[in-house]
Order: C-alpha cells, then sequence, then structure tokens
C-alpha cells in the first residue's frame, strides 16, 4: 500500500517515487497468503463434499446394479449364505446367533 501510495503521489512532482519498490514486495506475499488460506480450507472442502456425495453414490449404486453393488459399494442384497446350524424341521440355515429358525420358527436349541 505504501508503494502505491508513494507511485500516485510523485505524479505531479518530477521526482521519481523512492519507495514503489515495496508494492512489488507485496504483491508476491499476497498471492502467497492466498494460497495459504485456500490450502486451509481444502481439508473442509473435501469433508463437506464426501458428506454430501457419499450417500447419493452409494443410492446410485445400489439401483443401477439392482442390489448387487459395484465395487462393494451399495450393496443392499446379502445373498452370501448364513453361518449357522440349519434347523432339524425345515432345513433352513439360520444366523449363528440365532435361537430359532428364521423359516419356520422351531428353536434350533
Amino acid at each position: 500500500m505504501i508503494g502505491g501510495i508513494d507511485f500516485f503521489s510523485t505524479v505531479d512532482s518530477f521526482e521519481g517515487p523512492t519507495r514503489f519498490w515495496m508494492f512489488f514486495v507485496a504483491i508476491p506475499l499476497l498471492a502467497v497468503g492466498g494460497w495459504l488460506t485456500q490450502a486451509g480450507y481444502v481439508g473442509v472442502a473435501a469433508r463437506y463434499a464426501s458428506g454430501e456425495l457419499s450417500p447419493v453414490i452409494k443410492d446410485s449404486a445400489a439401483y443401477l446394479s439392482d442390489g448387487r453393488g459395484v465395487a462393494g459399494v451399495g450393496r443392499t442384497v446379502d445373498d452370501r449364505p448364513a453361518a449357522g446350524p440349519f434347523c432339524r424341521q425345515c432345513g433352513v440355515r439360520s444366523d449363528a446367533d440365532a435361537r430359532f429358525c428364521s423359516g419356520c420358527g422351531q428353536s434350533l436349541a
């Protein structure tokens, strides 16, 4: 600012500006300060974008792949086999921690 004032205050006189060099020092410093300020906000902007876009991407992947997911995102169909015991009455395999059959309701104990 001092460099700019010095330059414009010597327009009417025959003297040249003496502190105009300060103007050229200030411009790169302002640029570096601006870049550092932007870099400080990159993490905040990335977290905001991730929070806004992740649910949309998950829902889109589930819709486009009929619930099977794309690269592990959007999987809504559970077609993996259960890891629990078989029911003695109907033969359906239940979850490992289930106490009753998910098919017929018979006690698994």
